[in-house]
């Protein structure tokens, strides 16, 4: 865990400085806050996790970067699960099994499933890297 604090530090630190460039590099800005976002999700820090990830999701929709997207939003899949957010679980289920995201049908079904049965009032299965003691 300590080096991943390191990560944060210094990441931030670059995230920190290209947001202070005159001419501001969004690209560069964008993969730190995935980078961040990706680092956050590894220390358990769910909630950082999903607010830098979501602030880094419109331009890499946009730009129809799709298959970064599909990566950003399995990992906000499991931190929408993981912190009960059942509003942002539905949102990030829905994006994710448009016919944009590149992954298998196979993904795409669990997770149409898993968004069916949020909408019938029930918890969803797991999602995918999760257990029981994350969950809470």
């Amino acid at each position: 865990k300590d080096i991943s604090y390191q990560i944060i530090l210094l990441v931030s630190n670059a995230l920190y400085h290209f947001k202070q460039l005159e001419h501001r590099a969004d690209h560069m800005i964008n993969h730190l806050k995935v980078l961040l976002g990706e680092e956050y999700y590894l220390t358990h820090d769910y909630e950082k996790s999903l607010a830098l990830l979501t602030a880094a999701l419109k331009d890499y929709r946009t730009q129809q970067w799709w298959k970064i997207l599909s990566h950003i939003l399995q990992i906000m899949l499991t931190c929408a699960y993981i912190q009960g957010l059942a509003n942002q679980y539905v949102s990030i289920c829905l994006e994710f099994i448009s016919r944009f995201v590149p992954v298998l049908k196979k993904e795409k079904l669990r997770v149409q499933e898993n968004l069916l049965r949020v909408l019938k009032g029930q918890f969803p299965h797991p999602e995918p890297n999760t257990d029981q003691s994350q969950n809470e």
